[in-house]
């Protein structure tokens, strides 16, 4: 995160880590693992009540595993 330098400042950015097991039910019930990994890039805004999220972007990271077929992405 990139800090304010003045207490003043009303602005800042965070890059952070996401790394999300998933399990995907399949029809015969068992389970379709697969792992997503990306970084969430926020903008922030200092209010009276605090820091709040103004704008929230996601860079690709990996993934880790395969797509279930249901949840194939047309090419």
């Amino acid at each position: 995160m990139r800090r304010p330098t003045a207490e003043s400042a009303a602005t800042a950015t965070a890059r952070t880590a996401v790394y999300n097991p998933m399990a995907f039910g399949n029809p015969d019930g068992t389970l379709h693992w697969f792992t997503v990994g990306a970084y969430y890039v926020d903008e922030l805004l200092r209010t009276a009540d605090g820091w709040r999220l103004t704008k929230r972007g996601e860079e690709a990271g990996f993934l880790q595993g395969s797509l279930p077929a249901a949840m194939q992405i047309p090419q």
